[in-house]
């Protein structure tokens, strides 16, 4: 989560879509040291509805554009494994939540992609609502879409453009940057999988044309 009511403009982050390189550009847009609230690095993925009524309340939400992007439910949870696996293997803790270390020793204890996406992703009892990331982080809990404006993260480039130019923004390169370094390989993701995250991520599918 990234928000400035000076400027109107808001962030709602979408795990492993481009995020930490949109909220860097958002920074080189708008440098003013008070312009830009953000939400600590472990807790930036803040879902659309809880910053509508818990964290700002909904006249202040409302006097926000609000944007977000979304991408491929399979491949965003593909590099949230691989990202996540690079950082359970450092020693180094420092400065991470409870929670945060909490999830990070449970993910040593998966023994590959299948088993980390159906106990971290599709599992009630985690995150991710049963629909997908849309329906999860810019849905209300009953699931009717927020003011947000989505961006399609296979089409980045020209969504970013678009954006800047309908909320005549100033102009900025979006540089994108892969946090893992790790390419999508389809073939460490068994077809069964891929199957299940598809079907649970539904809504993802219908709405943005993922097949």
């Amino acid at each position: 989560m990234m928000y400035s009511h000076k400027h109107r403009v808001g962030l709602i982050h979408i795990p492993k879509a481009a995020g930490t390189s949109i909220r860097r550009a958002l920074l080189q847009m708008f440098p003013g040291k008070y312009d830009w609230y953000q939400a600590p690095m472990d807790h930036m993925h803040v879902q659309g509805w809880i910053i509508r009524d818990v964290v700002l309340g909904k006249f202040a939400f409302s006097r926000i554009r609000w944007f977000a992007v979304t991408r491929h439910p399979v491949h965003t949870i593909w590099a949230s494994y691989m990202r996540t696996r690079q950082i359970a293997s450092k020693p180094k803790r420092r400065g991470f939540s409870k929670q945060y270390c909490e999830y990070l020793d449970r993910f040593l204890t998966y023994k590959a992609f299948d088993e980390y996406a159906s106990e971290e992703w599709l599992n009630l009892d985690r995150h991710l609502r049963h629909g997908g990331l849309w329906q999860t982080y810019c849905c209300d809990r009953e699931g009717t879409p927020l003011p947000v404006n989505v961006l399609r993260f296979d089409d980045l480039t020209s969504e970013w453009e678009r954006l800047l130019t309908d909320w005549r923004l100033p102009r900025c390169v979006l540089g994108r940057k892969n946090s893992s370094g790790a390419t999508f390989d389809r073939g460490l993701v068994s077809d069964a999988t891929y199957a299940r995250i598809m079907d649970y991520c539904h809504l993802d599918c219908e709405r943005f044309g993922h097949e």
